[in-house]
C-alpha cells in the first residue's frame, strides 16, 4: 500500500503519485481552537499529529529539530512587560562589548489566539550595535541534534514528511532579525561596511547549519522564504539572496537532496529568480486572490523544475468564504496543476484561526472524490462551472 510519505516525496520530486497528497500546515488554527473551546472533547490531550491522522490529513512535519545553539560570553535575558496596548517580550544580549536588545510586541487579540506579534524595536539601533551583534553571532555555537531529529521523524512516520528549517539567507536574516525591512534599506545605504561585516558573520554561521543538514538523514530541508515583490524586490533578491541560496542548492543536489523555500508572499517578478536559484520545491505557495500571481503562472514559469506544496490561500479557507465558491476554487486549482504531477495540496502558509472543522473535513472529502491522478479534467470543469 502506498503511504502518504511516499506520495508526498513522489510529488516533491516532480512525479505523479496515484493520488493527490493533502497535507496542510494547521498549527495556528489548531492552537486557536485548543484555546477557545472549539476543540472537540474527543481530541483533548491528543498530539496534533494524531488528530491529523484521525481526520485523514497528511502530516506536514515542518518543525523537525536539526540543531540547537549554545552561547559563550553572552548572557541572554528575556523578560515580559505588560502595557495598556498589549504584551512586550524583551530579549537582551549582554556581552563584554556592550548590550543590545529587541522588543517583540503582541497585541491582546493575537495573544488570545496564540498568534505571533511583530518586532517593535530591533537589535540594531545605532552604528555601535554592529560590533555587539557580530560578537553575539561569533560566540554562538551550532550543535547538531540528530537524535531529536530521528525521534521527530519517527513521530511523523509514514503519514507525512518531516523536514527541518535552516533559517534565512544571511542578508534576509539581517533584514528580519537584526533590523526591520524598512530600516534595513537605510542601513545598507548609511552603513554599508558594517552591514557587510555582519552579513559575512551570519553567512559563516548559516553555512554551518547547512553543513549539518547535508549530513542529516533527510530528504529535504527548507531555507528562507517570505519573499515579496515590495519588501524583497527582484534586484535585491538577485544581488543579496541568490548567490548564497544557489550555493546551498548546489550543495544539496550534490548529496541527492531536495531544497525547499517558503513562497507565501507576492512573488510578482520573483518566480524566474526563484527558479534560477535552483530550488526544487515552493512551499506554502499562496496564489490569487490573496496575491496577484496565479498557480497557472507559477506552473508555467517553474515548469517541471519546482514542485509546489500549497495552493489554498488563507482567504478561501476562512469560515466566511462560501462553500460553493470554495468548490469552484478547488476545481480551478486542480485544473491549473493538471495532470497533477509535482503538486502537494496544502495551505498558503497556515489555516486561519477563523476557519472551521467543517471546511477542513470538506477539503478532505473533495480530495478523496477528485484527487485520483491524473486528474479528471471533465469532472473538474463541471465542478468549476456549477
Amino acid at each position: 500500500m502506498t503511504t502518504t510519505k511516499q506520495r508526498i516525496l513522489t510529488a516533491l520530486r516532480g512525479g505523479m503519485p496515484d493520488h493527490l497528497p493533502w497535507a496542510p500546515r494547521w498549527e495556528l488554527w489548531f492552537d486557536a481552537v485548543s484555546r477557545d473551546g472549539r476543540l472537540p472533547e474527543k481530541y483533548r490531550g491528543w498530539h496534533i499529529f494524531d488528530v491529523a491522522r484521525d481526520l485523514g490529513l497528511g502530516i506536514k512535519g515542518n518543525r523537525a529539530p536539526l540543531y540547537r545553539t549554545e552561547m559563550t560570553d553572552v548572557q541572554v535575558v528575556v523578560r515580559e512587560r505588560r502595557t495598556p496596548r498589549g504584551r512586550e517580550e524583551i530579549t537582551e544580549y549582554r556581552t563584554p562589548k556592550g548590550d543590545i536588545g529587541k522588543v517583540y510586541f503582541v497585541p491582546p487579540e493575537l495573544e488570545a489566539q496564540g498568534v505571533a506579534g511583530r518586532v517593535s524595536e530591533p537589535f540594531i539601533k545605532t552604528v555601535r550595535d554592529y560590533d555587539i551583534a557580530c560578537f553575539v553571532v561569533e560566540h554562538t555555537r551550532i550543535i547538531p541534534t540528530y537524535d531529536e531529529l530521528e525521534t521527530y521523524t519517527k513521530l511523523v512516520g509514514d503519514d507525512g514528511l518531516a523536514f527541518p528549517n535552516l533559517g534565512s539567507c544571511p542578508m534576509h536574516r539581517f533584514m528580519r532579525e537584526f533590523t526591520t525591512y524598512e530600516q534595513s534599506y537605510y542601513e545598507m545605504y548609511d552603513h554599508p561596511n558594517e552591514v557587510d561585516r555582519l552579513v559575512q558573520v551570519l553567512e559563516e554561521q548559516e553555512w554551518e547549519i547547512v553543513r549539518i543538514a547535508l549530513e542529516a538523514p533527510i530528504e529535504t530541508a527548507e531555507i528562507d522564504g517570505n519573499y515579496d515583490a515590495e519588501l524583497t524586490p527582484p534586484p535585491l533578491y538577485r544581488k543579496h539572496f541568490m548567490p548564497f541560496l544557489k550555493r546551498v542548492a548546489d550543495a544539496f543536489h550534490a548529496r541527492g537532496k531536495l531544497l525547499m523555500t517558503h513562497v507565501d508572499g507576492d512573488n510578482s517578478g520573483l518566480l524566474e529568480l526563484i527558479k534560477e536559484t535552483g530550488f526544487d520545491i515552493g512551499e506554502a505557495w499562496t496564489p490569487a486572490p490573496m496575491t496577484p500571481v496565479t498557480t497557472a503562472e507559477a506552473r508555467r514559469v517553474w515548469d517541471s523544475q519546482i514542485s509546489i506544496w500549497g495552493g489554498l490561500p488563507t482567504t478561501v479557507l476562512t469560515a466566511s468564504f462560501p462553500e460553493r465558491e470554495f468548490d469552484r476554487y478547488f476545481a480551478q486549482l486542480l485544473l491549473e496543476i493538471a495532470p497533477g504531477n509535482g503538486f502537494v495540496l496544502g495551505t498558503g502558509d497556515n489555516i486561519p484561526t477563523d476557519s472551521s472543522w467543517e471546511r477542513i473535513n470538506h477539503i478532505t472529502e473533495l480530495v478523496a472524490e477528485f484527487g485520483k491522478l491524473p486528474v479528471d479534467v471533465e469532472r473538474l470543469r463541471a465542478l468549476a462551472e456549477e
